[in-house]
């Protein structure tokens, strides 16, 4: 009789620990993004911080490029993907303790047994500055940098490593340039690509005055034209953006705006096979189909405060490197 009892109550008494177990982890979850989205709320309110999305890799969850330290009590993630709109979350799959949770609109579901792990991406760094191993008042033109003058704006001595509020509200060093009419500062970075299909490069941008106070590209000699030769470049201008290449700017029709003193994040991912480039300001993609790219080889990358009247731009976390995949 008790074997009979067990045989029967076995599948009953495992179903019912299942579903406690899928309840539980569902709980854990839910917790989890609710105070991630309340840690990102409170970044937001001091660093203007609005990440369009967040990656958890062996429990520790990085949003818009930024990792943060989060922690949670109970069970948590040891990977995933969020994603949120304006501080809401649209969608969330999170892997805890042996389980999958989705999120899709209101829809959750839960499965047994973690998805295969996608290998990461190739990336190789090819230059990376945040400008601190500097002195203060530190030139371009000193040779001192990693970069070299192409055009000195309103001064080589304006072209130089100040001390002022970085992109996470802390102080310390980033460049300024300065531009004046009539005479653009530029600088540029030389290097040389390597095999990988993508070429990513991305930067903090602070403008702090004008009207087109500055930007950056990936520029060629073979780039058609005598001054942009750009193989593909981001400008902000009156508000809003400009997408370069060779020696013309197309302006770039969008609800994303810059403001005057404020830290914006700048990627621009250049695809070398199918010549295209995508731009994000601060995460978000401002156009999926990507902007036709010169077909020159990069050969420099260029940061500039533009010649429209006097500009004054900063910049930090000056990032280049290629990978095997877009990351779009």
């Amino acid at each position: 009789i008790l074997a009979i009892i067990a045989i029967i109550a076995t599948p009953i008494i495992l179903n019912i620990i299942d579903d406690t177990k899928e309840q539980s982890v569902k709980s854990s979850a839910q917790l989890y993004v609710d105070g991630l989205v309340k840690q990102i709320a409170s970044k937001n309110m001091i660093n203007e911080f609005n990440p369009t999305s967040c990656t958890v890799i062996n429990g520790d969850v990085t949003c818009g490029g930024v990792a943060l330290n989060y922690t949670v009590d109970g069970e948590k993630p040891t990977s995933g993907t969020i994603t949120l709109n304006n501080g809401v979350v649209t969608g969330y799959t999170l892997n805890i303790s042996g389980y999958t949770v989705t999120k899709s609109g209101s829809t959750i579901t839960i499965a047994k047994g973690e998805p295969e792990v996608v290998p990461p991406a190739v990336v190789n760094t090819i230059f990376e500055d945040d400008f601190e191993d500097y002195e203060e008042n530190t030139t371009i033109a000193s040779g001192n940098t990693a970069f070299t003058v192409q055009y000195e704006g309103t001064g080589n001595n304006n072209q130089k490593i100040i001390t002022s509020t970085q992109p996470d509200s802390t102080t310390g060093k980033v460049l300024q340039l300065q531009g004046r009419s009539s005479w653009s500062s530029e600088i540029r970075y030389y290097f040389t690509p390597d095999e990988e299909q993508f070429i990513v490069f991305e930067a903090d941008i602070k403008p702090i005055a004008g009207v087109t106070p500055g930007g950056f590209r990936i520029g060629s000699s073979g780039a058609t034209g005598t001054w942009v030769r750009g193989v593909c470049g981001v400008a902000f201008s009156n508000g809003g953006f400009y997408f370069e290449k060779d020696d013309t700017a197309t302006s770039i029709t969008t609800e994303v705006t810059y403001t005057i003193g404020t830290w914006h994040h700048v990627k621009l991912i250049l695809d070398t096979t199918d010549d295209l480039c995508y731009i994000f300001i601060n995460d978000t993609l401002l156009d999926s189909n990507g902007f036709a790219a010169s077909s020159a080889t990069p050969e420099w990358i260029t940061l500039i405060s533009n010649n429209n009247g006097e500009n004054t731009t900063y910049y930090d976390n000056v990032r280049l490197y290629s990978t095997d995949t877009s990351g779009l």
